[in-house]
């Protein structure tokens, strides 16, 4: 298992015709596309939701921006530490410690903000008359840095790494465990809520064009009538020459 530190990588040792160097480079390869494609990406986002101006900023904006930052601090800071330690083991624990504590912040994070997103999407959808939107973005504000400070602080173990490295059995178990409760949370919240509002949007839609269709033909008979004089033919609206002359 590669140096046990990092984006550690499997090599089966006891298979001759796996070459390792080969392995290697084209982890090493993706993961600097991925680096580069996301760290573009992010900026690009970022650049569009911080030019924004203020009077016209969103909720959506709010949680977008800060899912940008997430995942462009993960392309910066976590990613490239994974190349790294596929070629050299990190130099103490406590830098191992700091990239353990930056990916579980920024995993957590991204989860806790996806599910803001989502329910927010809901309540403007489905309950559009519950909150104001500056109500919305208030709550988005302060949600947002929440969600990272309690990231943070379920994060804060992986500080404590001894030389050995001994603790890192524990650590792996509990946050396989959160990953998977957080993985399985998001995904049920956003099936719920983004069925509700596709099932809302198809009812509004059947109703606008119940209403359409009801208007066409309430009018139909008054375009009929209105019409029906312009219909005559010209013998029977013109009248009679000789009560014009009397006229």
């Amino acid at each position: 298992w590669g140096n046990n530190t990092g984006l550690v990588y499997y090599i089966p040792s006891v298979n001759p015709y796996v070459n390792h160097d080969l392995v290697r480079t084209a982890q090493t390869a993706y993961l600097a596309l991925v680096v580069a494609l996301g760290t573009l990406g992010n900026l690009t986002v970022l650049g569009v939701t911080l030019s924004k101006p203020k009077r016209r900023q969103t909720a959506v904006d709010v949680y977008v921006t800060y899912l940008a930052w997430v995942d462009f601090f993960m392309c910066s800071t976590y990613i490239p530490g994974g190349i790294f330690s596929l070629y050299k083991p990190y130099p103490s624990p406590i830098v191992y410690g700091i990239e353990g504590f930056v990916l579980v912040t920024l995993m957590t994070a991204s989860f806790f903000v996806l599910m803001l997103l989502t329910a927010d999407r809901f309540v403007a959808v489905c309950r559009p008359l519950l909150p104001v939107r500056h109500l919305r973005l208030g709550f988005a504000k302060v949600s947002c840095p929440v969600s990272v400070t309690v990231a943070a602080a379920l994060a804060a173990p992986q500080f404590y790494v001894r030389d050995d490295y001994s603790t890192l059995e524990g650590y792996d178990g509990f946050y396989r465990w959160m990953r998977m409760v957080l993985v399985a949370t998001t995904t049920a919240l956003m099936v719920v809520c983004y069925g509700a509002i596709f099932v809302a949007v198809r009812r509004s839609a059947r109703i606008h064009n119940g209403n359409r269709s009801s208007a066409t033909l309430s009018a139909a008979p008054v375009s009929g009538v209105t019409t029906s004089s312009t219909n005559v033919p010209p013998a029977r609206r013109q009248s009679d020459p000789g009560k014009q002359s009397s006229l």
